[in-house]
């Protein structure tokens, strides 16, 4: 072979590597462009209108979505923390579709906002979740106008007919910011309740709840104390209960005595479906309890106390593993089931006597009080106080300090046998100082 012909040989050869390599590189290029665009191909939240801006289609991805309106009636939607957009106005958008690409999803809807509540005019579709029911939403309802949902439809701003229904949500979060709001989850005719659980959010200024759906809880932490001392009476009994205020049935009242201000949360009606209640942030809650139990109370701020002087028989407090967290309350079993506390380390017995208390490890202090006859009291390794009104009660003092109160005249007994070690018992009337005889 001529050398000409050998050089013309291995260009052919260089040429067809060369087109080998670029094939591949391209190959690996394009399936890296594919890669991306299969990436960017995730569910996001969108929002976008059709129907000659007749109609807003929200699509979800699973991170919070709020929905507003801005004092320019446009509609806003957010993701997560994000700035809001704009998606349409209104009254030209008369219908918003949610499409959930993810299984689970929370929608909020502010009605706080300059714009107020999405108008009547607009109707609600489509489901929060791609399949199931672990959707959640939430309404921030607005001062005055009050917000319904049910089995029959979502009315937000008392308008006088739903605005369609969501599938696909499995808990409903109504939220008050006070000034006589009614909160409703029975439906617009009061007898088509939500399916799933239903948490009322109390706002400063009273409310009203309504719920037929079983285990609705209400929380008033973000009630606000501006100037205190502040506190807070939930009356669970099923009959009125003190009288300082006198707090009605399924009644809360806020009273801050510092800016002489009082607020009523009416959850009368169906008030047996509601059955766990949070108590203030900002100051001393009491929980007011009877014989039914069933009900989880959680105490925030300082100085809580369940009252349980509405049984009609002696409870038993058991707070030996501590003063009860979310996750791991204490309970005291009531004459007709059992209650659960947690943050709370006041306990009041039955005015019926016959109360068993035993305190939690120290340092926490526990307070217990009962009226009535033949209590028993336990105590910790903390600084406990025994309060007893009737005779023939015990009180067995742990290894931290007690104080008892006892003005009942006979049979009122101080057991030390839980204790090790020599015991000096001064009942003089006199103080005697070491060494004791």
């Amino acid at each position: 072979m001529s050398q000409r012909l050998i050089i013309r040989a291995v260009r052919l050869l260089l040429m067809v590597v060369a087109g080998g390599v670029f094939a591949l590189l391209a190959a690996m290029a394009g399936s890296s462009v594919l890669g991306m665009r299969a990436a960017s191909a995730a569910p996001v939240t969108t929002c976008t209108t059709s129907n000659a801006g007749a109609t807003a289609n929200v699509s979800l991805n699973g991170t919070t979505v709020t929905l507003s309106v801005d004092g320019s009636n446009n509609l806003q939607v957010a993701t997560g923390t994000g700035t809001p957009t704009a998606c349409g106005s209104f009254p030209t958008v008369t219908q918003i579709t949610f499409t959930g690409s993810a299984t689970t999803q929370t929608v909020i809807f502010d009605m706080t906002q300059a714009g107020g509540a999405i108008p009547c005019t607009a109707s609600l579709s489509g489901s929060l979740v791609s399949s199931g029911s672990s959707g959640l939403l939430d309404i921030l309802a607005a001062n005055g106008p009050g917000v319904t949902v049910g089995s029959d439809g979502i009315n937000l701003d008392a308008c006088t007919a739903a605005q369609g229904s969501l599938t696909g949500i499995g808990t409903w979060k109504l939220e008050g910011t006070g000034g006589s709001t009614v909160l409703s989850a029975e439906g617009g005719s009061g007898t088509n309740p939500v399916t799933g659980s239903v948490i009322f959010v109390a706002g400063t200024g009273g409310e009203t709840f309504r719920s037929a759906t079983a285990n609705t809880a209400i929380d008033l932490s973000n009630v606000t104390c501006a100037t205190g001392p502040c506190s807070l009476i939930v009356n669970t009994t099923g009959s009125s209960f003190g009288s300082s205020p006198s707090v009605a049935a399924s009644t809360a009242v806020f009273t801050d005595s510092g800016a002489a201000v009082s607020y009523t949360y009416d959850f009368t009606g169906t008030g047996a479906d509601f059955t766990s209640f949070t108590g203030l942030s900002g100051g001393s809650t009491t929980f007011a309890a009877g014989n039914a139990g069933g009900y989880t109370f959680l105490g925030n701020g300082s100085g809580n106390t369940a009252d349980f002087f509405a049984a009609t028989s002696g409870v038993n407090v058991d707070m030996h593993a501590g003063p009860g967290t979310v996750g791991s309350p204490a309970q005291v079993t009531v004459p007709s089931g059992t209650d659960n506390v947690s943050g709370i380390t006041s306990i009041t017995g039955s005015s019926a006597g016959g109360n068993t208390f035993t305190a939690g490890p120290g340092p926490t202090s526990y307070a217990f009080t009962a009226a009535g006859s033949g209590n028993t009291f336990t105590g910790g390794s903390g600084a406990d106080t025994f309060t007893a009104t009737g005779n023939n009660s015990t009180f067995k003092p742990g290894t931290g300090s007690a104080t008892i109160n006892a003005t009942g005249t006979t049979g009122n007994t101080v057991d030390f046998s839980r204790l090790s070690g020599t015991v000096n018992v001064n009942v003089t009337g006199s103080p005697l100082s070491s060494p004791y005889p």
